[in-house]
């Protein structure tokens, strides 16, 4: 008897062990492979004022699903904070204390084993049951630019006003409008998000509207195109075979926008009249009001660069995206530039890196012209 109850004892405990060990193994083990494949949906509702951002998220995850929210901004800026998910697979967290600028928002699911059990299982493993465009390295992921501060959100909701109205009434006054709302803005994140929205906007624009760049011929023709289609051209005008084109300057916030956005607005005209064989150039000339020592307000050439029709044709369509990200290949690139010196001077110096300072003097593409 005293023998059976030791055989008994010991199956027992053999259970136990065989029952505690079950328990102990990787969390994605258990995961029912048959689960149904979802398509995972993000939304976001996030809001700024000019003080904080309300991260705001909605998704068809199950609760208690747990995230990650991550918002990185200028000089170095970094703050993480956890969060799950309601019943309804929505989540929302407060930055506080934030100074004016875009910051970027990060949302990333844990990975698979550390989630609950029953959210593990409607993952699969690694996330494997999980599919759509926010499927990134076995985790949900999103990202959007938020910008905080009155001034900025004041800027880009008109912006938006305008890109809704072109949306609405697609004509070549209205899309002219809204682009040089969008390249006005302070941030390149937003520039190229609506830029984009832009692009396809402009593929709408009824045929008859758009002008036959190719064809322009007069001082009159080119300036009434180009006015047309940017709202921020003051005028044009045609020496011999020289197209020169002032830009309003004053329509940039700062240095470092005339420096930065200059650029992708002058790249825009130029691919526009590459194939215009009327010309063997541009010179474009940015004006901006500038203040003497007197105290006295004038408009000025601040920025200036030059184009031949040989360095026109060789630029790609993707050289607009490099110029937006970094401005010097613009430079670079160019025949010719000139930059007013208390421009440069106030010049970021990573925005700047190593472009020379060349004086006016030096670059006789611009002897007629003056600061």
């Amino acid at each position: 008897m005293n023998n059976q109850t030791g055989v008994y004892k010991k199956w027992s405990f053999k259970i136990l062990v065989f029952v505690l060990l079950a328990t102990i193994i990787l969390p994605g083990q258990f995961v029912d492979a048959k689960s149904e494949p979802l398509e995972v949906t993000v939304k976001s509702t996030t809001q700024a004022t000019d003080n904080y951002i309300l991260v705001k998220i909605n998704t068809n995850l199950p609760k208690k699903t747990k995230f990650t929210i991550t918002l990185t901004g200028k000089n170095n800026f970094e703050k993480k904070k956890n969060i799950k998910a309601d019943k309804n697979g929505n989540f929302e967290k407060k930055f506080k204390k934030l100074k004016d600028g875009i910051y970027e928002v990060n949302i990333s699911s844990l990975k698979t084993s550390k989630q609950k059990r029953k959210v593990r299982k409607i993952f699969g493993d690694d996330a494997s049951n999980l599919t759509g465009e926010f499927i990134k390295d076995k985790k949900v992921s999103f990202s959007e630019y938020i910008v905080v501060g009155e001034d900025y959100q004041k800027q880009e909701k008109e912006a938006q006003e305008l890109i809704k109205n072109v949306k609405d009434n697609p004509t070549q006054k209205n899309f002219s409008a809204a682009y040089s709302a969008v390249i006005g803005l302070p941030f390149v994140p937003q520039v190229e998000k609506y830029k984009l929205q832009l692009n396809e906007i402009e593929k709408s624009l009824p045929a008859e509207k758009k002008a036959d760049y190719n064809s322009l011929k007069t001082k009159d023709e080119f300036t009434k195109a180009l006015k047309e289609y940017n709202s921020n051209i003051k005028g044009a005008q045609l020496v011999q075979k020289m197209l020169r084109v002032n830009i309003d300057a004053d329509s940039y916030w700062d240095e470092n926008q005339i420096f930065k956005y200059f650029p992708d607005d002058t790249f825009t005209i130029m691919d526009r009249l590459k194939n215009n064989k009327n010309i063997d150039g541009i010179i474009f000339v940015g004006q901006a009001h500038m203040t003497d020592d007197n105290g006295d307000e004038n408009l000025r050439n601040v920025i200036m660069s030059y184009f031949t029709s040989p360095t026109m044709e060789n630029l790609g369509d993707s050289f607009s995206e490099l110029i937006l990200s970094d401005p010097q290949t613009y430079y670079n690139k160019a025949d010719g530039y000139q930059i007013h010196p208390s421009i440069y001077s106030k010049l970021d110096s990573g925005e700047r890196g190593n472009l020379p300072f060349i004086k006016l003097s030096d670059n006789n593409t611009f002897d007629d012209l003056s600061w």
